[in-house]
């Protein structure tokens, strides 16, 4: 059969809507590290904001900046940061449209404004703070992600930088990532770096940014609150994130 590999997104999945992740989803985690199944985490999110978790749950292999960086037991094996000159060009654009940004390094991110409600509503939501702010933060550091903040209708920016992905999240907030990026090719060079089979991998989330990878793993499975298109292409639907969808799976699965 050969040796099995999981990849959990985090919000959603992991964690329900308080960012608490549920003791049935710890116990599963566990009972797949005891029997030799490799677990990894596959986000949107950036290494630093979700440490805690890793440490909490012994996982050191990790795909963040969805696929932008790829982390195998402790040791970087994938990196691609956004193109400086891009982002520069479009930084330069948000500022005369007055919309605000975040800039994101591997280890650090922060905000072109000051307390801008755009920039406050989105990060509740992920209960991530204020970043600190700092102008000048493309010219001087590598940035993986970026966040621009504006409503719906204001997004026509994105026709302008052809070579960046822009991925709407919340109302006011958009991911921005390089073209072609995706979970997908994260989770691959960490498959590449295990030497693991496509077919005994498996995926399991609830948001858009899963979509790719769940075209990419053996099978795929989505949260009972996932995105109705991602319910549509998962070869199964488990329970919601609070009604211990997690392990239900596992078990559904004969991975515990």
């Amino acid at each position: 059969m050969g040796e099995k590999i999981i990849f959990l997104d985090i919000d959603g999945t992991l964690v329900d809507e308080h960012k608490v992740i549920p003791l049935s989803t710890k116990k599963a985690i566990r009972q797949l590290q005891q029997a030799g199944v490799h677990v990894a985490l596959a986000t949107g999110r950036p290494p630093f904001m979700y440490e805690h978790i890793r440490k909490e749950l012994n996982i050191q292999t990790y795909v963040s900046f969805s696929g932008q960086h790829a982390v195998v037991n402790g040791e970087t094996v994938y990196q691609r940061p956004i193109n400086a000159q891009s982002m520069i060009a479009l930084h330069e654009q948000a500022l005369t449209k007055k919309f605000p940004m975040v800039f994101m390094s591997d280890t650090i991110m922060r905000s072109t404004v000051a307390n801008h409600p755009y920039v406050k509503q989105s990060l509740a939501r992920l209960k991530f703070p204020y970043p600190e702010v700092e102008q000048h933060f493309p010219l001087q550091q590598t940035v993986y992600q970026a966040l621009l903040f504006c409503e719906a209708e204001n997004n026509n920016i994105k026709n302008d930088h052809t070579d960046l992905y822009f991925l709407r999240w919340h109302k006011y907030a958009i991911d921005i990532l390089p073209k072609g990026g995706s979970k997908a090719v994260g989770i691959n060079k960490v498959m590449e770096a295990l030497n693991l089979d496509h077919e005994n991998s498996y995926a399991i989330g609830d948001g858009m940014n899963d979509f790719e990878m769940f075209q990419e793993v053996g099978t795929s499975i989505a949260m009972g609150n996932a995105v109705k298109p991602l319910k549509e292409i998962a070869d199964y639907v488990t329970d919601s994130v609070d009604e211990d969808g997690v392990i239900n799976a596992f078990k559904k699965f004969a991975l515990i």
